[in-house]
This record gives structure tokens, C-alpha cells and sequence, in this order.
């Protein structure tokens, strides 16, 4: 005889149990969970109290400490009270912090100054860019024709010594000229 009077479905029946008191507990929660939702909703459409906002400084104590400008929205800023920017050797792009601050006549002198090494220098990059291409090229094609020995050896069962490989090619370079 089983103990307590439990049936062969004993096992089935603590799950249903455990399943009860697992979901009741959920609900018991939920009502909590929409209390603290209510709260939060009074605080974001502005209900609370207002001595509990707290207040941004103003926009003229930051500009009395020379702290970054700020930009209204909607408004407008021309890139000319910016500045020129100043291309650095390597590339990278900076500005003249006290632009603003600058005589006109300053600002010419420097904008043909800037404008002159700005030239120079972007002139250098190309030119860089240019000679990296071209021996990354170079490479790819060293690979290439590389891979294409291999490849003739590989079919051809033949190992050749390098400077018959070297002959080959210009051999092979001679009759590509002389086809065209």
C-alpha cells in the first residue's frame, strides 16, 4: 500500500501543484509590476513635483567659461566661422581653435599659408597612396605568376631550377609582346 493514500498519478499531481503555485505567484507580482509602471508614466509626463527637476545652467554662464558653443535647433552655423582645416601629414584634419579671435587680415595670411601646405600636403598623400597601390600590385602580380609555376610544375610534373624559371617567363613575356 502507498503511503498518505497516493495514486499511481502522484507524480503528475505535484506538477499540477507546483504549476499553481508558480502561476499564482506570477500574478501576485503583476499587480507590482503595474504600480511601479504607473509611477514611472508620472514621472515622464512631468506629474512630479517640480522641486524634484533639476535645472540645466545657462547657455551664458558657459559661454562667460568659453566652453564649446551649443547649436539651437533649427539654427544654422556657418562652416566659415569654423574655420580652415588643416591637413596634417598624415592625413588627418584638425582646426585653428581661436579662429574666431583672429583680425581679418589674420585670417587671410593664415588661409593662404593653410591653403599652400594643404596643397603640398594632400599632393604627398596621393602620392603615397598611389606608390602603395602600386607595389601592392606589384605583388599580387608576384603571387600570380608564382602560382601559375606551380600550377605548370604541378601539371607537368617538372621541377625547375629558378633561373630557368626566370628564362621561361621572359620567354613567355617576349611572345606576348611579340603577338600583340
Amino acid at each position: 500500500m502507498r503511503a498518505h493514500g497516493c495514486s499511481g498519478s502522484s507524480p503528475s499531481l505535484a506538477l499540477l501543484v507546483v504549476t499553481f503555485l508558480l502561476m499564482s505567484a506570477i500574478s501576485l507580482q503583476q499587480p507590482q509590476k503595474n504600480a511601479s509602471e504607473a509611477s514611472a508614466a508620472d514621472i515622464s509626463t512631468g506629474d512630479s513635483p517640480p522641486s524634484e527637476v533639476l535645472a540645466l545652467p545657462s547657455p551664458a554662464s558657459q559661454e562667460a567659461t568659453g566652453a564649446v558653443p551649443t547649436l539651437t535647433v533649427g539654427g544654422k552655423i556657418a562652416l566659415d566661422a569654423l574655420g580652415p582645416a588643416i591637413v596634417g601629414e598624415d592625413g588627418t584634419l584638425r582646426r585653428i581653435a581661436n579662429w574666431a579671435n583672429l583680425t581679418e587680415r589674420e585670417q587671410q595670411v593664415a588661409l593662404r599659408r593653410i591653403g599652400q601646405r594643404n596643397q603640398a600636403r594632400l599632393a604627398a598623400l596621393k602620392q603615397q597612396q598611389q606608390e602603395q597601390q602600386y607595389q601592392q600590385e606589384q605583388l599580387e602580380g608576384k603571387q600570380q605568376q608564382e602560382q601559375r609555376e606551380q600550377q605548370r610544375e604541378q601539371q607537368h610534373g617538372i621541377q625547375l631550377p629558378i633561373e630557368s624559371k626566370q628564362q621561361l617567363l621572359q620567354k613567355q613575356q617576349q611572345q606576348v609582346k611579340q603577338e600583340l
